[in-house]
């Protein structure tokens, strides 16, 4: 039987579920063993000829959300004969204890339920100091499915009657409780063994193999995740980027508390961008890479150009961000990238060769070297997005070309910031938030570039 005790709350009938609160209070360290004795006594009390021959109670934390979100207690009573609950129930009720009553399958049903940990309770979620009276069976015995008189009965007199086996513990369940309750250790896993006996005995069996066994678990599972990242994957290159963007606008957490966007259009409306830079980020996320569609900002140092671009990084998490400068193998990585993010760019860097920098920014299939020798045609349509102090300029043998800068001009969008954050009362410590910056941007998807 589940026993809910304590006080109602106002209002409440008398069949609500109630808190063990007036036991708690008044009996700190014994409120389990003072509630047992105030139960059996009910017992006695409400049915004198019948004789209470086992019970336990468990102390259960409520789950928020749940048919009991409060504190409440779990009791087993076992009698020798059956009776109703009726008058155990308003033999408590007159002590102020309001409770209810369930039938199982027998004592040790319930006990197990309280007792082991199993898939609707981890170790966790057990009471760790119950309250067994001492004439109590150990509780590898109070586990065990009693014989039945029926089944007794029924056995040959001539045969002798064997001993039941104990039921062993399989790799199936091991593996089930190892992932469920996230064991790692071998001391994690005896310490779930003392409440389980055939897992104790396992254990025993196989004390030499069971790290082995546990990090075996974790291996298999590893696989699986690595699977299911391909599977993330495949599913995302089969998506467009502004696909990605409304998805991430609703599938991602708000980190922020609904601060970063204000910050955003703060920044956006001083420098005199707002609904600009929105829409040539969506014509950039649109079109990828090409002329006139990747993303330039400049400006002097603290105006705010990362902090409006840093959360594509959240939103597109396969995005090639910051490679180390290097024109022969700088995008070596960039296969499968769903953007390419470059801060701090110092406006005369480059990534590849100057031939196939004009070729990569415009859009075309481009050749590029991978370290150790190859290489491999990149036709992806990643966009490029720059956060920089200052415009491109392209300079050979120490001199600017200026040809050459205005044919690099033509493949990006250069926006200006032109005031310091100094100046404005933003709080430059927010952390970039993926899920507002989406849903803040995919308003803008469908208005055309300005």
């Amino acid at each position: 039987m589940w026993v809910f005790s304590g006080k109602r709350k106002p209002g409440e009938s008398d069949h609500s579920q109630i808190y063990p609160a007036d036991f708690v209070q008044k009996h700190p360290q014994d409120h389990r063993e003072q509630f047992a004795a105030t139960l059996v006594d009910a017992y006695k009390t409400s049915n004198p000829a019948t004789t209470v021959t086992r019970y336990s109670v468990f102390l259960e934390p409520g789950q928020i959300g749940s048919t009991t979100p409060h504190d409440h207690f779990h009791a087993m009573v076992l009698t020798d004969k059956s009776i109703r609950f009726t008058g155990v129930a308003n033999a408590l009720r007159e002590k102020g204890i309001y409770a209810s009553a369930s039938t199982h399958e027998g004592y040790h049903s319930g006990f197990r339920y309280c007792w082991q940990p199993g898939s609707k309770k981890t170790l966790s979620d057990l009471d760790p100091t119950p309250f067994l009276p001492p004439e109590h069976p150990p509780p590898e015995v109070a586990l065990r499915r009693p014989r039945t008189a029926a089944a007794t009965k029924g056995r040959k007199a001539t045969k002798p009657a064997k001993e039941a086996k104990s039921r062993r513990y399989s790799l199936g369940e091991l593996k089930t409780l190892v992932r469920r309750e996230n064991v790692r250790t071998v001391a994690d896993l005896m310490l779930r063994a003392q409440r389980i006996p055939e897992l104790e005995v396992f254990c025993l069996a196989h004390r030499k193999d069971l790290q082995k066994y546990v990090d075996t678990v974790w291996e298999i599972s590893a696989a699986g995740d690595t699977v299911a990242e391909e599977l993330r994957v495949a599913r995302r290159m089969g998506m467009t980027r502004l696909e990605l963007l409304s998805e991430a606008a609703t599938a991602l957490q708000c980190v922020c508390a609904g601060r970063y966007i204000p910050a955003y259009l703060a920044i956006t409306e001083m420098q005199g961008v707002g609904g600009l830079l929105e829409r040539a980020i969506i014509h950039a996320l649109d079109v990828g890479r090409g002329k006139d569609s990747n993303l330039y900002l400049h400006g002097d140092a603290d105006c705010g150009k990362s902090f409006v671009l840093d959360p594509l990084r959240l939103v597109y998490t396969s995005a090639l961000t910051n490679p180390a400068p290097n024109e022969r193998f700088g995008l070596e990585n960039i296969h499968g990238k769903e953007i390419v993010l470059l801060h701090d760019f110092k406006g005369d860097e480059l990534y590849c060769p100057w031939g196939n920098t004009l070729c990569w920014l415009e859009g075309k299939p481009v050749g590029l070297e991978v370290k150790g020798g190859g290489s491999f045609e990149y036709s992806g349509t990643a966009p490029v997005f720059f956060a920089s102090g200052t415009t491109f300029r392209r300079i050979e043998k120490g001199l600017e070309n200026v040809t050459e800068t205005a044919m690099f001009g033509t493949r990006v969008r250069y926006i200006h910031f032109r005031i310091s954050m100094e100046k404005s009362a933003v709080d430059r410590t927010l952390v970039s938030c993926g899920r507002c910056y989406a849903a803040h941007l995919a308003a803008y998807i469908g208005r055309a570039a300005a």
